[in-house]
């Protein structure tokens, strides 16, 4: 898209090689990998939503090996990692007890 600099494609360019190749050999960590940032994705997307006046609900209870074709989305180039639905709530949610961070959070 010409977005980087010529700079910026020499300095990424190496690194994002190696980082296939490494994925090529070991299809363990590039799935770890696509489901970490496809989760963060997903709550960037969920926050958005929030933000916006949506209600989101996580789904992970599918069939993965189902789902592609329902959807018509090529297994060769995409793995699901979780559904999101997404819409406005009938009614203002009920409030929601969260457990502070320092109740679970150790920083050493």
């Amino acid at each position: 898209a010409g977005l980087l600099t010529d700079r910026a494609v020499e300095h990424q360019k190496p690194m994002i090689d190696h980082l296939l190749a490494d994925f090529k050999q070991d299809k363990q960590a590039l799935r770890e990998f696509i489901i970490q940032n496809s989760s963060l994705a997903a709550m960037s997307l969920m926050l958005a939503a929030r933000a916006y006046g949506y209600e989101t609900g996580p789904m992970t209870g599918f069939d993965h090996e189902k789902i592609l074709p329902a959807l018509d989305l090529d297994p060769a180039h995409f793995m699901p990692t979780l559904l999101i639905a997404i819409g406005k709530p009938k009614n203002a949610p009920d409030s929601l007890y969260r457990i502070p961070a320092s109740k679970v959070t150790v920083f050493k």
